[in-house]
């Protein structure tokens, strides 16, 4: 059991040691992050609890920014948890609440998604 599971860290250090950089650094996206909470007048009740780089699948694939809120915002009865930050400087609200109590994706309908930024 111990041996599985060395082995699957090994495996996904391997893969993460050959990734490329991610195309935005992460100070740029923090920078976003908070200029995001600062804009909706939030930075004084919420802060960032945690900035991680994520991507679509476990061997690579799209990668993102993930910034997540503390506490998580709360309005029009949805609770925003996180926020999306893709590689272009484009941000995608991650709630879920409301009528389908889904994460927010940024091609579902009714999803505003807010516009990307000069990040160069």
């Amino acid at each position: 059991m111990k041996l599985t599971a060395l082995l699957a860290a090994l495996a996904f250090t391997s893969l993460a040691a050959g990734a490329a950089p991610p195309a935005l650094p992460i100070d740029q996206a923090l920078k976003l992050a908070q200029d995001y909470l600062t804009e909706r007048g939030l930075a004084d009740a919420h802060y960032i609890g945690s900035l991680s780089l994520e991507s679509v699948t476990l061997t690579g694939g799209e990668t993102f920014w993930l910034a997540k809120w503390v506490p998580s915002i709360v309005a029009d009865g949805k609770k925003e948890s996180a926020l999306r930050i893709n590689m272009d400087g484009s941000l995608v609200r991650l709630t879920s609440g409301g009528t389908s109590g889904a994460a927010a994706r940024s091609d579902a309908p009714g999803v505003r998604r807010v516009g990307a930024r000069n990040i160069r």
